[in-house]
């Protein structure tokens, strides 16, 4: 397991960190609770290059399956779109576990191109990637299925060298309650745990009380508005309502 990943224990639920990528900041957090599962992100947009819209959502969806992702999330010069990774990786028949293999082992390899490309390419790049975090990306993935919630996140680290490699860290919580974390703050699930105690009732709230948080402590990197998803046994509802979020990604490609 990468060192890059915190766990504790708050309020009934363990609490995990995955760092996401801090000079592409972004914070997005997932929470499962028994009968639930909720995504709360932020919504600032942060370009290298030529930029776009200052306000992007980040929570995107294939089939039944929503993900979010933190940190590098497209190279357009090297032709490399993540989100695109994940449409592909899987098909909705797939159990949820075997969604998440399946997007680990795609984006792995993904990852892995990309970096060798911009290490050899284009070096400001590839130090302006890792100068503050040794993860490339995060990603969030959740579904409702068969009665029950599910939660999962992958952090990929590039390791350079002779033979250069991408290390991955995981935050699972497919049948028990927990929090992932993917942002801008070292101290984020102590932050939220700290949040959750004042008000265990309403995790909803907590969750969009830390990216408020996030927003006033990072306010070059992380932005308003907030955007929430629940998912449970009637479906999906978005706080507040937003028509073009959340993001429908079609797949270009069958997976194995």
């Amino acid at each position: 397991m990468s060192p890059h990943i915190v766990r504790i224990t708050t309020a009934g639920f363990v609490l995990a960190a995955l760092l996401s990528t801090t000079v592409v900041g972004t914070t997005i957090v997932g929470l499962r609770r028994k009968a639930a599962v909720i995504i709360t992100a932020d919504s600032k947009a942060n370009y290298r290059g030529r930029a776009g819209a200052s306000e992007v959502c980040k929570i995107l969806r294939t089939g039944q399956t929503y993900f979010a992702i933190a940190g590098l999330d497209h190279d357009v010069l090297r032709g490399t779109f993540f989100q695109q990774t994940i449409a592909d990786a899987f098909q909705d028949i797939d159990p949820f576990a075997t969604r998440i293999e399946k997007v680990e082992r795609a984006l792995k390899a993904d990852v892995l191109r990309e970096m060798i490309a911009v290490q050899q390419q284009d070096p400001e790049t590839y130090e302006w990637i890792r100068k503050d975090s040794p993860n490339v990306l995060s990603v969030l993935l959740a579904d409702f299925e068969n009665g029950q919630p599910h939660l999962a996140a992958r952090a990929f680290e590039f390791v350079p060298g002779s033979t250069p490699d991408v290390r991955v860290a995981n935050c699972d919580f497919l049948t028990s309650p927990g929090f992932c974390y993917m942002g801008k703050s070292p101290e984020g699930i102590h932050n939220f745990g700290e949040i959750l105690k004042l008000d265990p009732t309403d995790p909803i709230e907590a969750t969009r009380k830390l990216v408020e948080k996030e927003i006033h402590d990072f306010p070059n990197d992380v932005g308003p508005p907030i955007t929430t998803i629940v998912l449970d046994e009637n479906g999906m509802r978005m706080i507040p309502p937003i028509g073009a979020c959340p993001i429908d990604v079609s797949r270009t490609k069958k997976s194995d």
